[in-house]
């Protein structure tokens, strides 16, 4: 049996779901179990960004290090 198609800029990563999208020419992404739960946590990422609160990478880039 066939999987059913992802929408764009949906990708299947394991056995969750990853949206990634831009906002005010920023990448983001957002991994949930479903295409649902994804488009509501881009949805609360925007609302929080647009509020003012900044968001970080818990990654260290090598030219912090």
């Amino acid at each position: 049996m066939r999987e059913k198609k992802l929408p764009v800029g949906y990708r299947k990563k394991g056995n969750r779901i990853e949206h990634r999208f831009k906002f005010n020419g920023k990448r983001y992404s957002v991994c949930r179990g479903s295409v649902k739960e994804c488009d509501d946590a881009e949805f609360e990422l925007k609302k929080k960004i647009s509020e003012g609160m900044k968001i970080s990478s818990d990654k260290i880039l090598f030219k912090d290090y």
